[in-house]
């Protein structure tokens, strides 16, 4: 059903967003393509690629340094656009 799939949908006007994705997902295209129509609708947003990841890889910190460093940048760059919005209200 391509209706209920926000690739189809009108990006424009979003928040600034961070796609993280596995290589090894089954959706990694899927990411990938999502992050480059927001990029294209002029979205600030950010694709973080984890090669030999899989699906959701960052839950699974600190298990391994990968999902660490990928929970790391996550979180870093909700920190700085909470920070961003306290002082712009």
């Amino acid at each position: 059903m391509p209706g209920i799939s926000p690739l189809f949908g009108d990006l424009a006007g979003l928040p600034p967003l961070f796609i993280n994705a596995g290589e090894d997902d089954e959706l990694y295209d899927d990411g990938k393509s999502f992050y480059l129509k927001a990029e294209q609708a002029g979205v600030e947003v950010v694709f973080r690629s984890g090669k030999g990841q899989v699906h959701c890889y960052p839950l699974l910190a600190p298990m391994f340094r990968e999902a660490t460093e990928a929970m790391k940048e996550i979180t870093d760059f909700v920190k700085f656009h909470l920070r961003a919005d306290a002082t712009s209200a």
